[in-house]
């Protein structure tokens, strides 16, 4: 198993320590993204998705993508894209680097 540990590459939250990519894939739940879409976004196979969701789930201490996805907001996560809050669309931006248009 391969993970980073760069500085700056992960989020953290009440002592909670994410990676980047579980970042970016819960951020990609949030936006409504199936598995599969977040597995051709992030050029990763769907059970690296999976996986990388699990152990968000267990960090969180959630059993749903929409569990894990209010806690995620709750503790000040920012989600990339999608609404403001106010109904309006904002966009979606890509992580630098990731190419979306596959």
């Amino acid at each position: 198993m391969r993970m980073n540990h760069e500085p700056g590459n992960g989020a953290v939250r009440s002592g909670r320590k994410f990676t980047r990519r579980q970042s970016e894939v819960l951020s990609l739940i949030a936006e409504g993204y199936s598995d599969k879409e977040i597995a051709r976004i992030l050029d990763m196979s769907v059970k690296t998705v999976s996986v990388h969701l699990q152990r968000v789930f267990d960090k969180l201490d959630v059993h749903t993508r929409a569990a894990a996805v209010a806690r995620w907001i709750s503790e000040g996560h920012a989600v990339r894209g999608g609404s403001d809050g106010t109904g309006r669309d904002v966009g979606t931006q890509p992580w630098p680097g990731t190419d979306w248009t596959r």
